[in-house]
C-alpha cells in the first residue's frame, strides 16, 4: 500500500494544494493525528517556502491556481470528535460497515474484529485513516493516525487488526471514466 515514495508524494502534493477535497481532508486528519504525519508536512511546507524564495519573479509573474472552495461539512475537529455509534451505519460488500460523512468520495469505514473487505483494487488513488483500532493492509499493520495510500492498479484487502473494531476515514480520488474498478 503506502510505499515510501507514494506517501512522500501524497504529502508533497499536500503542500502544494493539489490534493482533492477529500483526499486533502484526510491528509489534515493524519497531520492532526500522527506525529510523523505533522513533521513531513512541515518539512514539505518549509521545502515549498524557500523553494518560493529562490525565484520570485517566477514566482510573482506565473498563473496561480485560484484558491479551492471548501467543498466540505466537516474540518478535522468536527472528524475526531464524531460518535460513530450514532452514525448510520450500512452493510456494503462483504459486510463492511460504512457510513457517509457529507463530504464527496469520501467516507466511513467499520471492521469487527479480524474482519476483512473482499479483495480488491482502485482506478484512483485511495487514502485511508484509521480513526480506531488498527488496520492490517497486505501484513502491513497501521495504527491510530496512520495513513494508509492504495494506488491505481495495486490490489490489497484491508482488515480488522486485533480483538477491536477498526474504524477508518476513507477518501478516494474521482474514478476515471474509462476504469471500472
Amino acid at each position: 500500500m503506502s510505499s515510501s515514495e507514494s506517501y512522500t508524494a501524497f504529502m508533497m502534493d499536500k503542500a502544494c494544494g493539489s490534493l482533492s477535497p477529500g483526499l486533502d481532508l484526510a491528509a489534515d486528519i493524519h497531520v492532526a493525528m500522527n506525529v510523523d504525519g505533522y513533521r513531513c508536512a512541515m518539512e514539505w511546507n518549509v521545502i515549498g517556502g524557500a523553494l518560493f524564495e529562490l525565484e520570485p519573479r517566477t514566482a510573482m509573474t506565473t498563473t496561480r491556481r485560484r484558491p479551492r472552495m471548501p467543498a466540505t461539512h466537516l474540518n478535522v475537529d468536527e472528524i475526531l470528535s464524531t460518535d460513530f455509534e450514532t452514525l448510520n451505519w450500512r452493510s456494503s460488500f462483504g459486510g463492511v460497515g460504512v457510513a457517509r460523512t457529507g463530504v464527496a468520495n469520501t467516507h466511513f469505514m467499520q471492521l469487527g474484529p479480524d474482519q476483512k473487505t473482499p479483495a480488491h483494487g482502485h482506478s484512483a488513488l485511495e487514502a485511508t485513516v484509521v480513526l480506531e483500532g488498527a488496520l492490517d493492509v497486505n501484513g502491513i499493520v497501521y495504527e491510530r493516525g496512520d495513513l494508509a495510500l492504495g494506488v491505481p492498479g495495486d490490489r490489497h484487502q484491508p482488515a480488522a487488526h486485533g480483538t477491536e473494531r477498526c474504524i477508518c476515514f476513507v477518501a478516494q480520488d474521482k474514478k476515471p471514466f474509462w476504469r471500472f474498478t
